[in-house]
């Protein structure tokens, strides 16, 4: 479930509108977009697993 809010969370803290001087820095925001791709890479490769392969225990 973190992949859902993590989304809107990066955007709205890397947009000075809303956040005026609490705005995330450009490093910052880039990191964040990087790790969000990587937890939601990982989210579904996960999905895939379960729903094709099955659990398996």
């Amino acid at each position: 479930m973190i992949p859902l809010p993590l989304i809107p969370l990066i955007f709205y803290t890397s947009n000075k509108g809303i956040m005026k001087e609490l705005v995330n820095k450009k490093i910052t925001t880039i990191f964040a977009v990087i790790f969000g791709i990587v937890i939601l890479g990982f989210n579904g490769y996960l999905l895939y697993q379960v729903i094709f392969q099955g659990v398996g225990f």
